[in-house]
């Protein structure tokens, strides 16, 4: 293996960090058909990557990871989908970042045969398993960082996660030919951003950390928006308020009932203010073992709470929709952060994404009406009010069935 070899597969794994299949698919096409290509064609890494196609490069192989690239940046694209790829996406992304740096470096070897693993030298097998576990690293961070993300707005109605999901999109495809022509600028790039993503997570845990306070009573280390602590259930004194990324601000909680309504819509225990992972009712918190709205009086509150904000938002919507065009937009994050999120955060994924379609389907006629003169300002408030009986109807047939698969 050749110096050229080793900063393209350094490089080449940061893409990796973001998607599994695209950086394997343009990976794959380069080596095999990179002399094709304007500038790249003539230098000599893309001459002598494949005159003789490899396991790697074959067009079979080519194909595959072209389908399953189509489906990742449509899967991506789609809330609950990207919520049940991140669970298993980071071991993909480790696995084909360690095949493609296979497929590099056979690709490189003009005695290449058949049989990957018979064919690659001890030190190629080890640089193939550092390329995947540096990947595996970054991508514990980066799900660390989207998953806060998603505890935040699991309906993306801000569009943060589509907008770096995008971004990640054209990072991993560009990227790649990118790296090829400007090694090392990509190579400070890519450490720029890992960087900075690893910062962001740190920067989020010391932040969570320093927001604990200690108990009063015994001592234990609670956050200073919780309402009591987890250990001996002592009341915490003047607790803070959480923020719309469910982060402890520096103000005080709203009073009694509300501020335990607020943890609980920000995905959060009522009492201790744990991060609550499942999306799912009845469930208990892993620290102090409470029941989410298990209770019936907590179910009318939390319901009314967010039915009381319908005259507001309808009003705020409907101004919002006088304006043409560009007034959906953000009306309809408005109508979804008040009425949708505090419903969604508890719906099973597998309801939220048929709900999400039918409420998608049912609505692309609605904004086509909005253009019309006079009748376009009822829009957006039609679309909320058909969205608020839809979801807040899943979220109490969630409540009467008990416990339901996540």
């Amino acid at each position: 293996m050749d110096l050229t070899s080793l900063i393209y597969l350094t490089g080449a794994s940061g893409f990796f960090t973001s998607r599994a299949f695209i950086p394997a698919f343009f990976t794959a096409v380069f080596l095999r058909y990179g002399e094709h290509f304007p500038w790249i064609g003539t230098m000599e890494f893309v001459q002598t990557t494949g005159a003789e196609p490899t396991w790697f490069t074959n067009n079979y192989t080519i194909l595959a990871l072209g389908v399953l690239s189509i489906l990742e940046v449509g899967a991506t694209k789609i809330p609950e989908a990207q919520e049940a790829l991140d669970g298993v996406h980071k071991y993909a992304k480790t696995g084909l970042s360690a095949l493609a740096a296979m497929g590099v470096l056979g690709s490189r070897d003009i005695a290449f045969a058949e049989g990957m693993i018979s064919q690659a030298g001890v030190f190629e097998m080890v640089v193939s398993a550092v390329v995947g576990g540096a990947v595996f690293f970054f991508s514990t961070i980066r799900s660390g960082v989207m998953d806060l993300l998603a505890m935040s707005d699991p309906d993306d109605d801000l569009g943060i996660r589509g907008l770096i999901s995008w971004f990640e999109d054209l990072w991993s495809s560009f990227g790649i030919f990118l790296l090829i022509l400007y090694p090392f600028v990509i190579l400070t790039v890519l450490a720029v951003v890992l960087g900075l993503l690893f910062a962001m997570r740190k920067w989020a845990e010391y932040k969570e950390e320093k927001s604990r306070i200690p108990c009063t009573s015994c001592g234990e280390l609670v956050y200073a928006c919780a309402v009591e602590c987890p250990k001996c259930h002592t009341a915490v004194e003047n607790p803070k308020d959480i923020g719309f990324f469910s982060q402890t601000v520096d103000r005080p909680a709203q009073p009694g009932k509300e501020q335990e309504l607020r943890l609980v819509s920000k995905r959060r225990c009522a009492k201790c203010a744990t991060r609550i992972e499942k999306r799912r009712l009845p469930q208990s918190c892993p620290v102090c073992e409470h029941s989410i709205l298990s209770d019936r009086a907590d179910q009318e509150l939390y319901t009314a709470k967010v039915r009381n904000r319908l005259p507001k938002v309808l009003g705020v919507t409907f101004l919002l929709s006088l304006v043409p065009i560009l007034g959906i937009i953000p009306g309809i994050i408005y109508y979804r952060i008040q009425l949708i999120a505090p419903f969604r955060a508890y719906i099973p994924a597998s309801r939220g994404f048929v709900l999400r379609w039918v409420v998608r389907i049912l609505f692309l006629l609605l904004i086509s009406l909005q253009l019309i003169p006079g009748l376009g300002g009822f829009m957006v408030p039609i679309m909320a009010l058909i969205s608020y009986a839809l979801y807040s109807g899943y979220f109490n047939k969630t409540l009467r069935e008990g416990s339901s698969p996540a």
